[in-house]
């Protein structure tokens, strides 16, 4: 009777041992990569081409920011986050008005994007946009 414990416990015991150390494939899984871009529109030359513009993309989760995202001068980013769903908005120097003060400063709601959904292990494309009254 003992031998045939050992015989059933030791290969259980190999078997648990063996799965605390492996790497599931689904581990790393747990994060989605957003690319994007971020472009203006609008403005005062009628017609003009949308431009990729520099700036911080910010995504929120109920209005709390969980990440900021520095766009360089090219316009385009990529970033590697949590799985989730994500609020979206941005901000840029190229675009600014003037508040009572004559301080320039950014404006709101002027660069937007709808909210996301980020899944795992998947790559998702965006394109944040600023309009230019």
């Amino acid at each position: 009777m003992r031998r045939i414990r050992s015989v059933l416990v030791v290969p259980a015991l190999v078997l648990a041992v063996s799965a605390c150390f492996a790497h599931p494939a689904g581990a790393r899984s747990v994060y989605g990569t957003i690319s994007g871009t971020l472009g203006m529109e609008g403005g005062t030359a009628p017609g003009r081409a949308r431009a990729l513009i520099p700036g911080t993309v910010e995504l929120s989760v109920h209005g709390h920011r969980v990440v900021t995202i520095h766009v360089p001068m090219t316009g385009t980013f990529r970033v590697r986050v949590p799985v989730g769903e994500y609020e979206v908005a941005a901000i840029t120097p190229r675009i600014h008005e003037e508040n009572s003060s004559g301080k320039f400063v950014p404006p709101s709601g002027f660069c937007a994007h709808p909210p996301i959904t980020v899944t795992a292990g998947k790559r998702i494309s965006i394109r944040v946009t600023c309009f230019v009254p």
